[in-house]
């Protein structure tokens, strides 16, 4: 029995211990946050499904669509209602022609057949920042082309998958080979200072397929940015609050083991 009781004691004294070492870690923690005043996160931006405008019709040969105003089709300013090309739809991702089986149980918007003469098609999807979110200077795309795609932030290049950096891309180019349609790529991204704004940006896409006669085709991505994050100031006083519940728990814990072990 004195032994039962002398386990016991140990074990209280244990979580008492245990309890207080937790407590110490988390008015650390609440420490460190106002000493820094942030936090990292990663926010998600784009997250499919999600709104595209996309051209499917782009022909053997044409030139890539500029608007009346002469921007061109991945520039932030591109208006398509007045695109050269015309033909601009609106849909929700994914998009697939033929079979795209990392789209298995989805129901993806049906793209215009490949062939004949038709290699690459085109997507635009715009996307609003605050100041801190405008502020990331790297994220990550997660991204399904098939086969070659090549992303562009704001005009800007941003990514490529599976088509030639060594020459310019028209709507010619072919992708290297047939890409693997069932995975999703994550591709971490650097991002320049001052290439998001505050409020509207614009991330358009271009796919190419590997030949005229390749059946299928397709795309989905999603988008997200890292951020720090300043947390609001009713956060970090619920976790001070925390903190200071639990040492007066520890606290009284350890007299009620002290009282029993007399």
């Amino acid at each position: 029995m004195l032994a039962e009781s002398g386990l016991m004691l140990k074990g209280q004294a244990a979580c008492v211990r245990f309890l207080a070492a937790a407590v110490f870690k988390l008015c650390v923690a609440v420490a460190v946050l106002h000493a820094t005043g942030r936090f990292c996160a990663a926010d998600l931006i784009i997250s499919s499904p999600s709104q595209w405008n996309y051209l499917d019709t782009l022909g053997f040969n044409q030139a890539y669509p500029i608007d009346a105003q002469q921007n061109v089709w991945s520039s932030p300013s591109f208006n398509v209602a007045t695109s050269s090309s015309g033909g601009w739809k609106t849909g929700p991702s994914p998009f697939a022609q033929g079979i795209i089986d990392g789209f298995f149980n989805r129901s993806p918007t049906i793209l215009n057949p490949t062939s004949p003469a038709h290699l690459t098609d085109l997507f635009r999807t715009s996307f609003s920042l605050d100041a801190i979110q405008a502020s990331a200077v790297s994220g990550t795309v997660s991204v399904l082309c098939d086969d070659g795609c090549v992303g562009y932030l704001n005009g800007a290049e941003l990514f490529r998958v599976n088509l030639n950096t060594e020459q310019p891309i028209t709507a010619n180019t072919p992708a290297v080979n047939v890409n693997d349609e069932a995975v999703y790529r994550n591709i971490p991204l650097t991002i320049a200072p001052g290439q998001l704004h505050v409020g509207e940006n614009m991330l358009a896409v271009e796919v190419h397929n590997v030949s005229f006669t390749n059946g299928d085709m397709g795309l989905d991505l999603n988008l997200s940015l890292d951020v720090q994050r300043v947390p609001e100031p009713a956060t970090v006083s619920l976790i001070a609050v925390a903190a200071a519940a639990f040492s007066t728990i520890a606290a009284r814990r350890a007299i009620a083991v002290m009282r029993t072990s007399r």
